[in-house]
């Protein structure tokens, strides 16, 4: 599951009631978000059912697509990782760097 719906799983359900009383009053998302600190779509998201199907939907086939494209890179750097000497010495050379700045993180939070 995504951060994304991580997020709005944390509305309370006393939340969502007074975000429904306020629609039932007719405000509309924008105020309603106004008044509680949410913005107008995570609002929409929880008092409206379509709406928060055609954003999973929406998710899925994000997913989906970055899914075929995993398997397509994956075989892609390693075909150019084995062929290519210069991109084999630029990936070692930045492997070098992310690993000196997560040990230089780790330091800092043991400070």
């Amino acid at each position: 599951m995504g951060d994304f719906e991580n997020m709005l799983k944390r509305v309370s359900e006393e939340t969502k009631k007074v975000m429904q009383e306020l629609r039932d009053k007719g405000f509309s998302y924008a105020a309603i978000g106004k008044i509680l600190g949410f913005s107008p779509s995570a609002v929409q998201y929880h008092l409206n059912p379509k709406y928060k199907e055609q954003v999973k939907k929406a998710a899925r086939r994000r997913n989906n697509v970055w899914e075929g494209k995993k398997e397509y890179m994956t075989k892609y750097m390693a075909d150019r990782y084995k062929d290519d000497e210069e991109f084999r010495e630029k990936v070692k050379e930045n492997s070098r760097k992310w690993n000196k700045k997560d040990y230089d993180k780790k330091k800092e939070v043991k400070k």
